[in-house]
C-alpha cells in the first residue's frame, strides 16, 4: 500500500516540475550573490513591494525582506519548490513580510509591485510583456536575469565578469513614452 502512494506522489512531483519547465522555466536556483546583485540594482527601499515571478525556493524573497526590509511576494507552480520555500519561510526573521503562493505566474496579481524579479525562459516573454504592460505602473523596476526582454530597452545591463549571468534592469514607461521601448 505504501509503495503505490510513493509512486503516485513521485509522479505528481515529476509532473509538477515538468509543467513548470514547459510553462515558463524549469527551476534553476539563483546564486545568493546574484540575488543580492538584483536587489541592489533595483535599489530596493524599505517598505517597497518586491515580487518574484517563479520564486522557486524563495531565496530572493527572503533576502528582500530580511536585508532590504521589503514586503516580498512570490509565486511558483513547482510543488517541491513551493513546499521548500514555505518551510524555509518559517525560519526567516521577517517572515511576516514574506508571502509565497502556489500557482501560475500569469494569474498572479502584480499591480502593486515596485520591483519585479524574473528568471524565466524567453519563450514566455511575449505573454510576460503583455502582463507587465497591463498591470505594472509607470516607473516600476523590472529585473531580468540571463535573457533580455524583447522590444524593451534596458536602463542598465550588469555583468561584472564573463562568468556571471547578465542582469537587465528596466523601468516600465508611461503610456505615452517611447524612451524605454524600442517600438518597431
Amino acid at each position: 500500500m505504501l509503495v503505490p502512494l510513493i509512486v503516485i506522489f513521485g509522479l505528481l512531483l515529476l509532473c509538477s516540475m515538468a509543467y513548470a519547465g514547459y510553462s515558463a522555466a524549469p527551476w534553476v536556483p539563483t546564486w545568493k550573490k546574484d540575488a543580492l546583485r538584483m536587489l541592489r540594482l533595483a535599489a530596493v527601499q524599505s517598505g517597497e513591494k518586491v515580487v518574484d515571478l517563479g520564486c522557486g525556493d524563495g531565496k530572493i524573497l527572503f533576502l528582500a525582506a530580511n536585508i532590504f526590509h521589503a514586503q516580498s511576494r512570490g509565486v511558483d507552480i513547482g510543488i517541491p519548490q513551493y513546499i521548500h520555500a514555505q518551510i524555509w519561510r518559517w525560519f526567516q526573521p521577517r517572515r511576516r513580510d514574506i508571502h509565497i503562493r502556489f500557482g501560475d505566474l500569469f494569474r498572479f496579481d502584480i499591480r502593486d509591485a515596485d520591483v519585479v524579479i524574473v528568471y524565466l525562459l524567453p519563450k514566455c516573454y511575449d505573454r510576460l510583456l503583455q502582463k507587465f504592460e497591463k498591470e505594472l505602473a509607470p516607473g516600476t523596476r523590472v529585473i531580468v536575469q540571463a535573457w533580455p526582454l524583447p522590444r524593451w530597452k534596458p536602463v542598465t545591463v550588469d555583468r561584472p565578469t564573463p562568468r556571471d549571468l547578465p542582469l537587465y534592469v528596466y523601468r516600465v514607461p508611461s503610456p505615452n513614452s517611447s524612451s524605454v521601448h524600442d517600438r518597431e
